[in-house]
């Protein structure tokens, strides 16, 4: 009954308060789209790719003079860098994994035409790649010296290889060992023999759909151009990393060694675009509940002065401190939860237009709570200070106010 006359006085008094509830509305839908974005971006820059992410690095090497003696260089690349205190195992490898840019291919598990198609990242390495990579193996086997081979085309060519187990069940269902011994087949007919399977290694682009489908193929295309992947000891990248480049030169001069980074570094960098939007939308948030709590300060300080000789009514027929105190907010929660139901109507037509225009993730309806939680508490906070101040005038002041 109290809750229903309290309805009855706002809606009485709407006029007042229509300011308020445009202000939290309007809040409400910028601060819920914005979580959005923040949860859901945090989330795809921590996700796990599957690799010993603290102790891996990476660079390139790349030949002035040609593919002359290429094979040849790679081959004591490996040596010194195996040699190298600390190091687990290296490899040469195509592309980093979530590096934005790499080698994709269209897979089957039949040659069959009316056969289902899944798009994978495809990962040449030799058959250290493996260790290297730090990856955990769930069925199968590993890469083995036989399974490897050189080669100067860039065209798959038939070998074993190793699957990730989303590709597997993607292809052969749940039961992952039925993957094991069955060849999968690319565009041109080649067949690749899965051989093992993987537990997790994500693709080399970040916001591919596709992105736990990967392949590893035990082949190491020969060119100037060529890219090393290392893993090393917990705790010992720091002290490998200046040694690296001063050790390599002297196999070969005529070449220039760049893009020395630790996986963290390249993964950072990949992830910027998430990165610089999640800064962004925290110091807009927190500016914006800020103004926001402020603001509502003022509004629900006005209204309060404009209530004093009702409240001096209620403290002299015997209202105590903390009945003014409830009594106020519970009024302005009311007002605060109007203002949150039609917010709830702006989100939607917001998050069209940034999904639009920014490209960010939609919100579902499990995303609201977040937001109406924050705003509640900021409807509480902004509450708290004017309502304090109210309870402390004694009871003949407040009933001889006319403001």
């Amino acid at each position: 009954m109290k809750n229903y006359t309290l309805l009855k006085k706002i809606k009485r008094n709407s006029h007042k308060h229509v300011f308020p509830i445009l202000i939290i509305a309007l809040s409400f839908a910028i601060l819920t789209n914005a979580l959005v974005v923040i949860f859901n971006f945090s989330e795809m820059a921590n996700r796990f790719s599957g690799i010993d992410e603290d102790n891996i690095f990476s660079f390139s090497s790349v030949l002035i003079n040609g593919n002359q003696n290429s094979k040849k260089l790679v081959e004591s690349d490996l040596d010194t860098l195996r040699n190298l205190d600390g190091v687990i195992a290296v490899t040469p490898i195509n592309e980093i994994p979530l590096g934005n840019r790499g080698v994709r291919a269209a897979l089957k598990k039949s040659r069959r035409e009316n056969t289902s198609w899944f798009n994978t990242t495809i990962y040449k390495v030799n058959y250290h790649g493996i260790d290297a990579l730090g990856l955990k193996i769930l069925d199968g086997r590993k890469l083995e010296r036989d399974d490897f081979k050189w080669t100067e085309s860039r065209e798959l060519l038939t070998s074993n290889i190793l699957v990730t187990k989303a590709l597997a069940v993607n292809l052969f269902g749940e039961n992952t060992e039925r993957a094991l011994g069955k060849a999968i087949y690319n565009a041109a007919g080649v067949s690749l023999t899965i051989v093992g399977i993987v537990e997790k290694l994500q693709g080399s682009f970040t916001e591919s759909a596709t992105i736990d489908n990967s392949i590893i193929l035990p082949v190491i295309e020969i060119k100037p151009h060529m890219r090393y992947l290392v893993r090393v000891k917990e705790g010992s990248i720091d002290k490998i990393l200046p040694i690296v480049f001063s050790n390599l030169i002297k196999n070969e001069r005529d070449r220039i060694l760049k893009h020395l980074r630790t996986f963290k570094q390249s993964k950072k960098q990949s992830y910027g675009y998430q990165i610089f939007l999640i800064e962004l939308l925290t110091y807009i948030l927190i500016c914006l509940a800020t103004t926001v709590c402020f603001g509502l300060v003022g509004l629900f300080s006005f209204s309060i002065n404009q209530a004093l000789p009702q409240l001096g009514i209620m403290r002299a027929i015997g209202a105590t401190k903390q009945h003014i105190f409830l009594y106020i907010l519970k009024n302005n929660l009311v007002i605060t939860s109007i203002g949150i139901l039609f917010g709830t109507i702006l989100v939607f037509p917001l998050n069209i237009w940034m999904v639009n225009t920014f490209g960010v993730p939609k919100v579902s309806l499990v995303n609201l709570p977040f937001g109406c939680l924050l705003i509640l508490i900021l409807g509480v906070i902004s509450t708290y200070f004017p309502a304090r101040r109210a309870t402390q005038l004694e009871p003949s002041c407040v009933a001889a106010s006319t403001i």
